[in-house]
């Protein structure tokens, strides 16, 4: 993962490495699971596919409370997308 996107990331660790990246993934299965959240990889595809970016970020839903409807958004992007254009 890009250091741009790491280092704004809710609790994860710059660098990144493989095995956070393994404790993310873990961490979000069980979070599906339980209903505590629910995370999204963001992709960011452009015509033409050459300059496609791929993955650039994550857009996370936790902290889930079903009873006060109330719940934390927490977006983090690469902070390249965009440049240029």
């Amino acid at each position: 993962m890009n250091c741009n996107i790491s280092k704004y990331l809710y609790e994860v660790s710059d660098p990144y490495s493989l095995g956070d990246a393994m404790n993310f993934i873990e961490t979000a299965r069980y979070d599906f699971i339980s209903h505590r959240a629910i995370h999204f990889g963001v992709d960011y595809n452009i015509k033409p596919v050459s300059e496609n970016l791929g993955f650039v970020g994550i857009l996370s839903i936790r902290n889930i409370d079903m009873i006060k409807k109330e719940q934390l958004l927490h977006i983090g992007l690469d902070s390249n997308i965009g440049e240029g254009e």
